[in-house]
């Protein structure tokens, strides 16, 4: 494109123009309780094809994402329940690539797909906070069971509290050029934890692992930095949804599609999935997707095996790589189904894997 406008930030680098990829709209996060199904209306985005989800707790459900008759995107949510292991909950965030803007002035941004940049309906985050890799407490509990190459490591970051209640969204700055594979804990903070808390991180790593950086981002509660020069944007409300003054969540590159190998037939475990993302940044800033299996079958007669897997990323060069890991068996009393059954927390595939510029977030 040889026409437009670009946004430059406090130091003069760019962070909004014509060729920024889209997909940093928040609209909404969703908790979708075990055993409950529902269908949530977004009336400010004209079509399902231009939401965005990602996920942040892993529990066993299905969604399906459609247009209603008033051409409203829909998303119908159902967190299943199961009567022989224990689903969690599920949550998304949702995003947008395009909006229908409420307001009849001020600025509309596209880019050069036609997509919305920013907004004056839905909010863009805001960065708050960076955790050094060396903040996290690392314990190796051994060898996993296949690849039994890798060790499997348990650990931990302190999150600090907040003083005042936003929803919370981390991303990490996943290193590059090590044997290390990544499955984060939960990544959303609802407005209602403002006290420091424990996130965990299940490592697999053929040597001793390299930690990421944390990096914390604001949802909701955007906040305008008092400038002479700059753009703000409001919603019709009267509250801020933009400031170029301050640290938002821009996207620059994107990883679509990506999935997990499911660890049987075509693709056993050891099989390596690598999507390609062009990142322009050395260490950029990345949502971590999740999956997990567990695997029930007979031991016996009266012992049931639960076999458990764990979906692992990383980031090797300008590629995204996801493998699944055969990580410990435990043995019980028998109260599984009659013939082998598998249960998966999270989704496997049509992954939407966004990145950031950690330069941006200091």
């Amino acid at each position: 494109m040889t026409f437009g406008f670009q946004i430059n930030n406090l130091s003069g680098t760019p962070v909004v123009s014509p060729t920024t990829p889209a997909g940093a709209l928040f609209v909404q996060a969703i908790t979708q309780s075990a055993g409950t199904s529902q269908t949530y209306t977004f009336a400010n985005v004209p079509g399902g094809s231009y939401l965005r989800l990602i996920q942040s707790i892993p529990g066993g459900h299905s969604y399906s994402i459609g247009t209603d008759g008033s051409g409203y995107a829909t998303l119908t949510l159902t967190a299943i329940t199961s009567g022989y292991i224990a689903f969690t909950d599920s949550s998304f965030i949702v995003f947008s690539t395009y909006t229908t803007e409420t307001n009849t002035y001020g600025i509309l941004t596209v880019n050069d797909a036609g997509e919305r940049i920013i907004s004056g309906v839905y909010k863009t985050p805001q960065y708050l906070q960076k955790l050094n890799s060396s903040s996290w407490s690392i314990s190796n509990n051994g060898a996993i069971l296949n690849p039994n190459t890798y060790n499997w490591y348990t650990c931990s970051i302190t999150i600090p509290s907040v003083s005042s209640a936003r929803k919370r969204y981390i991303l990490f700055s996943l290193p590059t050029g090590y044997d290390t594979w990544f499955s984060i804990d939960d990544t959303y903070v609802p407005e209602s934890f403002t006290s420091s808390f424990t996130m965990n991180a299940d490592v697999f790593s053929s040597s001793s692992p390299v930690m990421p950086d944390v990096y914390i981002f604001a949802l909701d509660g955007a906040t305008a930095i008092n400038s002479n020069y700059g753009i703000h944007l409001w919603d019709a409300s009267g509250n801020i949804t933009y400031d170029s003054n301050v640290a938002n969540m821009f996207i620059s590159n994107i990883a679509q599609n990506v999935s997990f190998p499911i660890g049987s037939g075509s693709e056993p475990i050891g099989t390596i999935k690598t999507f390609t993302s062009a990142y322009s940044d050395l260490s950029p800033v990345s949502v971590v997707p999740q999956y997990f299996q567990t695997r029930l079958s007979r031991n016996g007669l009266l012992q049931t095996n639960e076999d458990y897997y764990y979906g692992g990323s990383r980031r090797n060069g300008s590629s995204f790589q996801t493998q699944l890991f055969y990580v410990y068996r435990l043995i019980g009393d028998y109260t599984g189904p009659l013939s082998p059954a598998t249960y998966s927390q999270g989704n496997y595939n049509n992954l939407f894997v966004p990145s950031l510029p950690s330069s941006l977030y200091t």
